[in-house]
């Protein structure tokens, strides 16, 4: 294993905690609590998208493959339903993108990066952008739990499975369309990227944050 590969492996590591931590932040779940499980999804995730763009050469379904991951983790280490599992990853996801693509946009319009270098695994501009990214995700999870911000409508885990969720509900109905738009939009990030249409992240993310804003204002139940 060459060094770069080793380094992508932890930068993996702490990028797959940065996930982690803002869309637990996001809707006040508790995240040290948590540290064995988290720590070993983050492994696991390093792991895997090291083989994905590395080995197999299928960068354009990592992000994919990692959502199926965190959910997965989510639903059998911390106990948490499908949906809600689903809801609080992708949501993380998108702040985590939302945040990537901003300074993606700086260090381009400035001259600092490019594409080649954004869509690599390894090299100063690579690890800027990608250290950068996971910093600006650190502190804006510290910032919302600093200032106690962030969505309560998802009851605290572990859940109890046999109490399935009401996806379709009226309370839920509309979120679940968005969640629906939010999962489409991870699985076609690749393609967003390649052909330099990735701003279109801004305008759905404040569309899907309105959809979560009217569901934290209804009742839990």
């Amino acid at each position: 294993m060459k060094l770069g590969d080793l380094v992508f492996i932890v930068l993996s590591i702490f990028d797959a905690l940065s996930v982690l931590a803002i869309s637990f932040k996001l809707f006040r779940m508790p995240f040290l609590e948590y540290k064995k499980q988290i720590i070993l999804t983050s492994i696991v995730i390093a792991i895997v998208s090291f083989l994905n763009r590395v080995i197999f050469d299928i960068p354009q379904y990592d992000l994919t493959i990692q959502l199926i991951i965190y959910v997965v983790a989510l639903r059998c280490l911390i106990k948490m339903r499908t949906f809600e599992s689903t809801l609080i990853i992708v949501t993380g996801l998108l702040v985590y993108l939302s945040i990537q693509y901003f300074i993606y946009f700086i260090l381009m319009v400035t001259g600092l990066l490019d594409y080649a270098a954004a869509s690599g695994i390894e090299g100063f501009e690579t690890y800027v952008l990608w250290i950068s990214t996971i910093l600006a995700v650190y502190l804006t999870a510290w910032l919302f739990f600093y200032m106690n911000l962030g969505f309560a409508f998802i009851v605290r885990p572990p859940h109890y499975f046999a109490i399935k969720s009401p996806i379709l509900s009226g309370k839920n109905r509309v979120l679940a369309l968005g969640l629906v738009g939010g999962i489409v939009f991870i699985c076609i990030n690749a393609i967003l990227l390649f052909h330099m249409t990735y701003l279109w992240i801004y305008p759905f993310a404040l569309v899907f944050f309105a959809c979560l804003y009217r569901r934290s204002l209804l009742p839990l139940a």
